[in-house]
């Protein structure tokens, strides 16, 4: 109990890319103080989100063609990823004056799509400098750049920059979190919270999404708020 190590083997194996859950002897991925693991396997609020139907079904829930694209991510890789980078997560939403569950509820999103590397589109971009979504949270450079202006009033940093920056999932976390900020703030989409159905969080998720709103972002923002929720419950159990 002194270390916080088990004696025995952990009896559910790691997570392809996160390598700390390989160690089949640490307690709560080395964070014994904000988590809890009352069964031995996982922390307790791995374990919960794994019961909840609206998380466990979020991979089913996307079209075909992105299930055979990233047929390898699933939930329950990017539910690791969430359990890892928990304490980054809070801190950002803290830091940029946001609900945890947004932030969590987008990388879950992202990373059930994409996973935390989109090779694909990071080799187009060093071959032939064209723009895409890249890093944990898949954020376009030229995102974050106006992103930055619309809090500091300007940007310092070239796109190139902050495309380097973004592959540091820390940071990519922290631009996450700056980015629903600015969406928030300085949100100029051009409807009432009626309009398409979309409550102001959810337009919030639509803008995330891209910059014009239609049938793709309507859908990525309804998904999206349903994980919201879906964390939102589940949080609540662990405070």
């Amino acid at each position: 109990p002194e270390l916080r190590r088990f004696i025995s083997v952990d009896s559910i194996g790691g997570s392809l890319g996160h390598l700390i859950s390989h160690n089949v002897f640490t307690y709560c991925i080395n964070n014994p103080i904000n988590r809890v693991d009352s069964l031995g396997n996982e922390s307790g609020w791995l374990y919960e989100a794994r019961k909840n139907d609206t998380i466990m079904s979020a991979f089913s829930d996307l079209d075909i063609i992105t299930q055979i694209k990233h047929a390898s991510n699933g939930v329950n890789s990017a539910l690791a990823y969430l359990v890892i980078y928990d304490d980054e997560i809070s801190q950002a939403a803290i830091k940029h004056g946001l609900e945890k569950e947004m932030m969590q509820a987008v990388l879950f999103r992202e990373m059930i799509c994409i996973g935390q590397e989109d090779y694909v589109s990071d080799l187009r971009y060093l071959l032939f400098g064209k723009e895409n979504s890249t890093g944990i949270a898949q954020i376009k450079p030229s995102t974050a750049s106006k992103a930055i202006t619309h809090i500091y009033g300007e940007c310092n940093k070239t796109d190139d920059e902050i495309w380097h920056e973004l592959q540091d999932d820390h940071k990519s976390i922290d631009y996450l979190g700056l980015i629903l900020k600015s969406i928030s703030i300085h949100n100029d989409i051009t409807m009432t919270d009626g309009d398409m159905g979309l409550s102001p969080l959810q337009l919030i998720f639509a803008r995330y999404n891209g910059e014009s709103l239609g049938s793709r972002t309507f859908k990525y923002a309804n998904a999206v708020y349903s994980y919201y929720s879906a964390f939102k419950g589940i949080n609540a159990l662990f405070k």
